[in-house]
Formats: structure tokens, C-alpha cells, sequence
């Protein structure tokens, strides 16, 4: 079954004429088993080099990065799938943050499901990651400033726009804010016994927090929102306005690395002996003091909309992986519902 005709099937189960795959994947069902490929678009080499437009390099959040986002939706669809086998093209530059940062997503999907396969070839560049963590002093960075204050900054012109023009930063603020109705929903439909806190760092580090030993990409982004209940971390994954498979490989790597923090221990952890005055900002003193008591993640797609892929088949299907990696679980929550 080629792609085409895996989309049109997807089309007819799910209902909705509007799916369409990215381009820079292939999907082939070749018996009971699914062939994956991540390809070069037909522009790679005309600006910029291969690596410029190298899939396994771009954002998760961009449709032809989110394999795994794929995988699960096309698994959950086709019940007579056995194994499901990835393949991909290696940059030009092996060493760089993003292709390491893909080989670590690579690596915990193979933890989660026996039945995912990746060829002989680029299980060593896995394993070399996998070595990277287990043999290092790795640590993960952590909030170095207050709040943003964006949303203060602009409130006052946002609360003059109709809701459908709120900008996504606005809405992640009004979550974090104690007296917004989306906060008070939030904690009305998941339980937490500290406040709601935004942009948790997930840099690795090899040693010491410092850009020349990121082992991932760094930046800006970390987890959207985020709250503790007793011995459970939960995440939050923030959309608005925007209809991407994309959140689920997001959350996804965001698990993975809070997974390596508080379930696998000793692989990653924060630098010790922090004192009081670096562990203040965004709610970070919860975790610091706590870290080591966190037995469960629970990680939550948060949207205004959702893909129509993003069926409860699949969630189910990804929390069974999900259960292989340690008390983890996901859930989706519509914030318009309330």
C-alpha cells in the first residue's frame, strides 16, 4: 500500500478529507509491516546545503519532524500492523545539538515499542547517545530568570481583541495568572498542590551549563506549563490557534527528558548544591527540593482544537509505550470546554 493510498484509507476511518502527509516522509505498508522513510525535499540542495532542509534537524513541531506523532497515528489506524520500520538520511554534520537531540527521541521510541525497528546501520549513532548519557556528569539547566513579563507588558492591548486573536504567549500567560478563568479551569480539571508555572528549561548539558557543552539544541523553549500533586510532575503542552500533529512529538520529547530527571535515576539531575537565591524563579524550589521524590509524570495535550488524527485510540496507544518507560501518562484536555 503506497502513501497515497494509506491516506486516502486514514481519510475514510477518521472522516475528514482535510489529512494530508508531509512531503518529506514516505509511508509504504509492505504486508503487515509499515516503512517509514524521512527524506530531503527536492529544494535540499539548491540553498543552504542538505542540512538546512534535513527533517531529523527541524523543530518537532514541524509536520515532517514529528515521526513519531505518525507512526502512532498510522499504527493505531491499521490494527493488522506488526513492525514498523524508520529510516533516514544522516547530516552532513553527525555531531550537531539537533541530530543528537533526534537520536535521543530515536532512542526512548525504541524503548517504548519492541515492535519499531531502525536499521543496522543507525543503531551505533543511537547507542553513542545513549552512551553519552549514561557514562557523563549530564545535567539540566533551569529557570535563570523571573516570569516573563510579556503578557503584562501587552495585556491591556490584548484584552481589547476578541479572543480569536489572542496570541498564543497571552494565552500561556493567562494560565499562569491566579485570578484568570483559564487558570482556575485548569486546576478544576487537574489537581495540583502548587500554582501553575511557566517555560521549564530542558537543556543538556555535559558537565556544566555553558552553550560550548549542549549536548541537545538550546534556546528559548522548555515546557509550556507545568504544576506538582505530591510525588506526580504534570506538563502541560500548549497550542492555540494551531492544528499540528506535531504537539504530540513535542510533549513526547519533553516527557522523555523529564523521564531521564526523575524516573531513570542518575542518567541526568541539576546541579547540586544550588542555593537559595538560583532555585526562586517560575515555581523552580518546588522541583529543586522534590526532585528526588517524583515517582510519576503525567503529561497533558493542552489546545483550543485538536489534529483529527489525535484520536483516543491513539493516546492510548501512545501511553502503552509510554508505561514502558516508568509511571508516565498522557492525557488530552480541550481548554474551550470550559
Amino acid at each position: 500500500m503506497d502513501k497515497k493510498t494509506i491516506l486516502t484509507e486514514l481519510r475514510a476511518q477518521i472522516g475528514n478529507q482535510n489529512i494530508n502527509f508531509p512531503r518529506d516522509i514516505q509511508f509504504n505498508i509492505e504486508g503487515n509491516n509499515l516503512h517509514v522513510q524521512i527524506i530531503l525535499a527536492p529544494t535540499a540542495n539548491v540553498r543552504g546545503g542538505s542540512d538546512a532542509h534535513n527533517p531529523v534537524l527541524q523543530n518537532l513541531q514541524n509536520n515532517s519532524a514529528a515521526f513519531e506523532s505518525w507512526i502512532i497515528c498510522i499504527k493505531a489506524s491499521f490494527k493488522e500492523l506488526e513492525d514498523v520500520y524508520l529510516d533516514w538520511r544522516s547530516p552532513d554534520n553527525p555531531d550537531s545539538h539537533d541530530y543528537r537531540r533526534f537520536l535521543f527521541r530515536i532512542m526512548m521510541f525504541k524503548l517504548m515499542y519492541t515492535w519499531f525497528k531502525i536499521p543496522k546501520s543507525k543503531n551505533w549513532e543511537v547507542q553513542q547517545v545513549e552512551k553519552t548519557l549514561a557514562g557523563g556528569d549530564i545535567i539540566c539547566n533551569y529557570p535563570l530568570k523571573p516570569i516573563d513579563r510579556l503578557g503584562e507588558r501587552f495585556s491591556a492591548e490584548q484584552k481589547l481583541r476578541s479572543v480569536s486573536d489572542w496570541s498564543e504567549a497571552y494565552v500561556k500567560w493567562l494560565f499562569v495568572q491566579n485570578d484568570s478563568a483559564l487558570n482556575k479551569y485548569l486546576k478544576q480539571k487537574v489537581k495540583l498542590d502548587t500554582d501553575v508555572y511557566s517555560q521549564l528549561p530542558t537543556g543538556v548539558f555535559d558537565g556544566e551549563i555553558h552553550k560550548s557543552k549542549a549536548l541537545f539544541s538550546i534556546g528559548a523553549s522548555g515546557i509550556d506549563l507545568w504544576g506538582i500533586e505530591k510525588d506526580t510532575l504534570k506538563i502541560f503542552e500548549l497550542r492555540y490557534k494551531k492544528v499540528t500533529i506535531g504537539i504530540l512529538s513535542q510533549l513526547f520529547f519533553y516527557l522523555s527528558i523529564c523521564r531521564e530527571l526523575f524516573l531513570a535515576k542518575g542518567r541526568l539531575q541539576y546541579p547540586n548544591k544550588l542555593i537559595e537565591k538560583d532555585i526562586q524563579n517560575r515555581g523552580f524550589h518546588h522541583l529543586y527540593y522534590q526532585q528526588h521524590k517524583m515517582k510519576k509524570i503525567e503529561g497533558y495535550l493542552l489546545a483550543d482544537q485538536f489534529h483529527p488524527l489525535l484520536t483516543n485510540e491513539v493516546i492510548d496507544l501512545f501511553n502503552e509505550g509510554l508505561a514502558q518507560l516508568g509511571n508516565i501518562k498522557v492525557k488530552k484536555l480541550n481548554y474551550t470546554d470550559h
